[in-house]
């Protein structure tokens, strides 16, 4: 099935574990450039290990990594990549955050950090690469 997805910018948030990984593969499989972000860059992690399979198999991939939590942070990551690759074509927003605390017992400020690193995350990344994929024709406002 094509897509319409051959060389198109894919960037996955939280490839370093979860579904990103495989949503990474999935669209490399279609042609595209697939970004996949983690947190923390580690020799060996899952993000490494999927875009070496990614790359193995003919596909397309790079690793990056960047706090979300940190606007400058995403828009350092954002501009980096839009600049080596174009515009993010598709995003994936797979980050997620954990907690191991009882629900009873996790305070105000382990909770909004938890928030913070899902929705605010979202938010952030989303907004960085919006105004490509409007100038590129691809996003709406």
């Amino acid at each position: 099935m094509d897509l319409g997805l051959r060389d198109r910018l894919v960037l996955v948030t939280g490839a370093g574990g979860g579904t990103g990984p495989t949503v990474a593969a999935a669209f490399a499989a279609e042609g595209a450039i697939v970004a996949l972000h983690t947190r923390h860059p580690e020799p060996g992690g899952r993000a490494s290990e999927a875009a070496a399979r990614i790359m193995a198999d003919g596909g397309r991939a790079i690793t990056l990594a960047a706090d979300l939590t940190s606007t400058d942070a995403v828009n350092a990551m954002v501009d980096g990549l839009t600049r080596q690759h174009g515009p993010v074509g598709v995003l994936v927003n797979a980050t997620s955050a954990y907690r191991s605390d009882r629900f009873a017992d996790l305070e105000d400020e382990a909770w909004s950090s938890v928030v913070d690193a899902m929705l605010g995350a979202t938010y952030r990344v989303s907004r960085a690469v919006v105004p490509g994929m409007q100038g590129a024709g691809w996003a709406g406002s």
